[in-house]
Formats: C-alpha cells, structure tokens, sequence
C-alpha cells in the first residue's frame, strides 16, 4: 500500500500486487511485461483511466531510505510515492 503523503496512509490510495496497481477509483493497469533494471523496475502494462484501455510503458523507481517509490510514464506522467504498509486481504 502506497499514498502520495504519509498522512494519507490511513486510507491509501495506491495498490500494488504482483502484476497490477490500481488507485482508489482513476486508475487500474495490468502489468504485461515486468523487467528489473537498475533503479527499479520497467513495465509495459494496459491501464485503464477514465477510458478504454491503453498501452503504457511505465518506470518505477525507489529511494529506500525514504521508503518513496518514484512513478514516471503511465497514465500519471510523474508521482512520488510513501511506504504505508503491506497489502492485506480480506
């Protein structure tokens, strides 16, 4: 689980699971194709935002020390991300 700001952890909105992320409503992308590269990770996915799904190659890129994940490319352009917490199921 991931937000934009660690005060809105208590409801994040970013989920991530072993191929696919959604936001709470906008955004949800099935990851085709995951390589590891050195900052992180290169994905071809299609991702649904507000329309049909679309092709989208997307970077994902960490800074450990500040558990932030940085996002470029995708339906988003550009976000930074906050570590809030494991994904749980119900």
């Amino acid at each position: 689980m991931w937000a934009v700001d660690q005060r809105l952890c208590a409801q994040p909105a970013w989920r991530f699971e072993a191929d696919e992320v959604s936001t709470q409503g906008e955004v949800h992308c099935d990851f085709n194709r995951v390589l590891p590269v050195p900052t992180g990770y290169s994905v071809q996915a299609s991702c649904t935002a507000e329309g049909p799904p679309a092709p989208y190659e997307i970077e994902f890129s960490f800074a450990e020390s500040a558990r932030a994940m940085m996002i470029s490319g995708g339906p988003w352009a550009h976000a930074t991300l906050v570590y809030c917490g494991p994904l749980t199921t119900n």
